[in-house]
């Protein structure tokens, strides 16, 4: 039964890793509780934080643009609104002059 099933979820390197301590878990017996597996376990999850790091940093990225383009749809409704506005206002002049 694998520890961890979602191997696809992680990088190359990393599923290496895993598949490496699943394997020493299985053939190690008893060893295992006594850290025969503990390096592998160590680098497997230092592989998961740098993965974890990178995505981190991808999504703040992604965010940031996410942030600009709001920021401009924002800026041109704005600009939408206030030409609407004093087309409205300019239509309301031209109404009260002509009666």
């Amino acid at each position: 039964m694998p520890w961890q099933p979602k191997y696809k979820r992680h990088t190359e390197e990393c599923n290496v890793l895993a598949t490496k301590f699943e394997e020493c878990i299985n053939e190690k017996g008893i060893g295992r509780f006594f850290g025969t597996c503990n390096h592998l376990q160590r680098a497997m999850g230092k592989c998961f934080d740098k993965e974890r790091i990178q995505k981190r940093l991808d999504s703040h990225d992604k965010g940031q643009l996410r942030r600009e383009k709001n920021c401009e749809r924002q800026r041109l409704h704005a600009l939408y609104m206030k030409e609407k506005n004093e087309a409205q206002a300019t239509k309301k002049e031209e109404t009260s002059s002509n009666t």
